[in-house]
């Protein structure tokens, strides 16, 4: 079961109207004990109340690199040369 599956779980929770707290016994109920934690659905009810209730995740790109393009290849060739 991939995000956007589990996703749907938690946003038919929210139109049913139950809290967090519910939603994570209903789901654990019928997907296995553990299967998800409360703090996991808490931000998309967050997200379901501004009026947001979207199934897509948050884009979760790749933190800018503090070396440019040159310094890489360099410490890459140094390591080659060192090991």
């Amino acid at each position: 079961m991939n995000q956007c599956e589990i996703r749907v779980f938690y946003l038919c929770e929210w139109k049913s109207g139950h809290n967090v707290a519910a939603a994570a016994r209903d789901i654990n109920a019928a997907l296995g004990e553990h299967f998800v934690k409360e703090r996991a659905i808490r931000p998309y009810f967050e997200r379901y109340r501004s009026g947001d209730e979207g199934l897509e995740g948050e884009e979760r790109g790749r933190p800018p690199s503090h070396h440019n393009e040159d310094e890489l290849k360099a410490m890459g060739k140094w390591i080659r040369v060192t090991l």
